[in-house]
């Protein structure tokens, strides 16, 4: 686990509607475009969205289907959250187009390793031009931070309103549409209605006839048609006995990884008859803390794997991983795959690494195909897998929304690999959607697609020469880092971590790859806190672990 990581793009396209029914649809968003043309958009504000317990700030509860990016410029680098969303209400000055009917804020991570914008302010749109799509349903998307606290931009919030009538035989919009708030109210005539429809009718092709299709995902997604086998299993009392003990840490953090029986002494690894702890542990020599980082002693090639969580580590100075790695062989050279891992308080994404003998470029067609899920790269390196830091990030195949760790922690979640010779496909199963033949170890994964959230169709992919052997045989890796050249270095990004230990302290952000000291580093600091100033042990106590009912791999039987 390397890269730095993205926060998601939106994505998802439709097609043209032939019925009159789906023009007004188009026509209604084209008419929020209007009012926005209109002095609306400073309206349009922010509401505040409940989902899982957390508080978001957006438009609706959706999932950002059929939006798009329309909005980012240099204007935006180095905002803070609150400054993000504020420049987004105001129409995105400096951008190339403004964003004058943006329904989502958000950031992105930049190119940190190449020096300048540590993150930039996106917006988002799904505008009229995006046809089939209905401003009751789509204006909804929204990006989840849950780390801020609720606070509507600049202005106050308002909330578009729309009471419309749809005739069977032509695409007009009757009656009126209001935009309120607390100090006025603006209201648009049926004429103008009927003349914005009229307008925007008139570009859509007469001739088109085709309507938006829905797929199943057994159209959407290869399966492999596999008998499995278990074919090894951590679990109980014994959980750790087939694991390696690493001591390494090539991130250049704050974890002082333990072997076997130091781990065992400190209570960083414990294994119960139903479950197995994994956690950060106490303060040792300077500007370190105890952790672990284990690795299977086996090795497979092809396989089925599937983890239960009960518990994630989830908070800031924690950088948690649940990874893959090629057996004998250099990085990336062999191979690496990502399931879950994230630092601080950002969302989780999966992530594939190769090198320049096994290199890989998935085909994105493959990813977004009409009708199905689609699966945005969040590296933003047009599917590449080749894995060259600080340029080449891998590829990073994630359906949206993403969840954050903190959301998995209601409720457990099981996170499965599937990768055969032709693609590997990851998926995250909360308890209540547990399939009975995984649960009685005869897993048949061909029918879990609903779970899916990650895809890479080697085979299908001209780009992946050697489909095969893109990865090597593979171990499974578990561990929890702590600040380094991820974590740390994007300390300052984090509201909430900063809010901890920031620059009111005195610290900074410090990367290490560019800087030996980090006495002076604000996630370093909080991690030893050498003199108890910052609560860490207790802070740690609460969050940073894993609970572990299982680890188990299958293979097909032979």
């Amino acid at each position: 686990p390397r890269a730095a990581r993205a926060m998601p793009p939106a994505a998802g396209a439709s097609s043209w509607p032939s019925s009159s029914m789906g023009r007004a649809l188009c026509a209604a968003s084209l008419l929020a475009l209007a009012l926005a043309a209109a002095g609306g958009a400073e309206a349009e504000g922010w509401q505040k969205v409940q989902v899982g317990g957390f508080a978001f700030l957006g438009r609706g509860t959706g999932d950002c289907s059929g939006c798009q990016l329309v909005a980012e410029s240099g204007a935006s680098a180095d905002k803070t959250s609150h400054q993000c969303q504020d420049w987004v209400s105001n129409n995105c000055p400096g951008s190339a187009a403004g964003c004058a009917d943006a329904n989502a804020v958000g950031y992105r991570l930049g190119h940190i390793f190449e020096g300048g914008s540590p993150h930039m302010c996106h917006a988002w749109l799904c505008p009229a031009g995006r046809p089939g799509i209905s401003p009751d349903k789509t204006w909804d998307c929204y990006v989840r931070d849950e780390t801020l606290p609720v606070q509507p931009p600049s202005g106050g919030g308002h909330r578009l309103q729309t009471t419309t009538t749809i005739t069977a035989t032509t695409a007009t919009l009757t009656e009126t549409t209001t935009l309120t708030s607390t100090t006025q109210t603006t209201t648009i005539s049926s004429a103008t209605l009927t003349a914005i429809t009229s307008t925007f009718t008139s570009t859509l092709p007469e001739t088109t006839q085709t309507t938006t299709t829905t797929l199943n995902m057994s159209q959407c997604v290869d399966t492999s048609g596999s008998d499995y086998r278990l074919d090894w299993k951590a679990e109980g009392k014994d959980f750790f006995s087939d694991w390696d003990f690493i001591q390494w840490d090539s991130n250049n953090g704050a974890a002082q990884y333990l072997d076997r029986e130091q781990a065992k002494a400190d209570n960083v690894t414990i294994a119960h008859d139903t479950h197995a702890i994994l956690q950060v542990g106490g303060k040792v020599v300077p500007m370190k803390r105890n952790s672990a980082k284990i690795r299977t002693m086996k090795h497979w090639k092809y396989f089925l794997a599937a983890v239960r969580f009960t518990h994630v580590p989830w908070g800031c100075g924690l950088w948690p991983a649940f990874w893959t790695n090629a057996y004998g062989k250099k990085w990336p050279e062999g191979g690496e795959l990502d399931v879950l891992e994230y630092v601080n308080d950002i969302v989780s994404q999966t992530s594939l690494h190769s090198g320049t003998e096994n290199k890989c470029q998935i085909d994105g067609a493959q990813l977004n195909r009409p009708g199905c899920k689609h699966f945005p790269d969040l590296n933003n390196m047009n599917y590449d897998c080749t894995t060259n830091y600080p340029k080449q990030l891998g590829c990073a195949s994630n359906s949206l929304p993403l969840q954050s760790p903190a959301e998995w922690n209601m409720h457990p979640v099981t996170f499965v690999i599937e990768w055969t010779e032709a693609f590997v496909k990851i998926f995250k199963i909360p308890d209540y959607g547990m399939p009975k033949d995984l649960l009685n170890d005869d897993p048949q994964p061909d029918t879990w697609d609903k779970w899916l959230i990650s895809y890479y169709p080697l085979a299908r992919s001209p780009g992946c020469p050697n489909p095969a052997d893109v990865l090597g045989p593979q171990q499974l890796i578990l561990n929890i880092g702590l600040c380094g050249d991820w974590s740390g270095k994007i300390w300052d990004m984090s509201p909430t971590c900063r809010a901890l230990n920031g620059p009111q302290n005195g610290c900074r952000a410090v990367d290490p790859l560019l800087e030996g000291d980090l006495s002076n580093d604000c996630c370093t600091q909080f991690v030893e806190d050498k003199n108890g100033t910052f609560g860490t042990d207790e802070y740690f106590k609460s969050r940073a672990f894993f609970n572990i009912s299982s680890v188990k791999v299958f293979q097909q039987r032979t």
